[in-house]
């Protein structure tokens, strides 16, 4: 009886549980992760927008992987953080091309806002393709902890990635194998 009513609780908590988490959840990452995330320009940012910067500058690529000449473009654009681009695959330097319009604090900042949009979609998605509900589909995002805070906190790519597969998951269960493999495909390249 035991077992069967934590395997419940867990699949199907009460409902004031599940908000009560998710407030929980949603301060922690407000307060390490969006506050700090919000003015900060650092790891993976720096390099995303300076990859999409240089291509939209037209500039040569060919040194991207030089480590010495991608940190000195990296300061050329105003930044003051130390980076490389040389962990990242080709296809990436398209990640941040339309924030790449704008000045780095605020094309982090649209990034950041995309990323909070994209949390809300994945969560819609986990609810279309699970059993649970809204609330505990962010909460299941929100426990991620301290690597949702990094993908706010560093601009990196993981929550897009996440919502990617995720994606690809929702048309495999509609039988739309072509789509799904173009959303794990992108998902795969960068």
């Amino acid at each position: 009886m035991t077992k069967c009513f934590l395997v419940n609780f867990f699949i199907k908590p009460p409902k004031h549980f599940s908000i009560i988490l998710l407030i929980i959840l949603g301060l922690f990452h407000f307060r390490y992760g969006i506050i700090p995330a919000w003015s900060n320009l650092n790891s993976d940012f720096p390099n995303y927008y300076t990859s999409s910067k240089l291509l939209l500058d037209g500039k040569d690529l060919s040194k991207i992987y030089d480590d010495k000449w991608f940190q000195q473009k990296i300061n050329e654009y105003g930044i003051d953080e130390i980076g490389k681009f040389s962990p990242f695959p080709p296809p990436t330097v398209f990640v941040m091309i339309p924030e790449a319009l704008f000045n780095p604090l605020t094309a982090k900042r649209i990034y950041f806002l995309l990323n909070i949009i994209v949390l809300f979609f994945t969560a819609l998605l986990f609810r279309k393709v699970s059993n649970f509900g809204f609330i505990m589909s962010m909460n299941f995002i929100l426990l991620s902890g301290t690597a949702l805070i990094n993908n706010f906190l560093l601009g990196q790519f993981y929550l897009i990635l996440l919502f990617l597969i995720t994606l690809g998951y929702y048309y495999i269960k509609s039988e739309k194998e072509m789509i799904s493999g173009i959303f794990w495909g992108i998902g795969a390249a960068i």
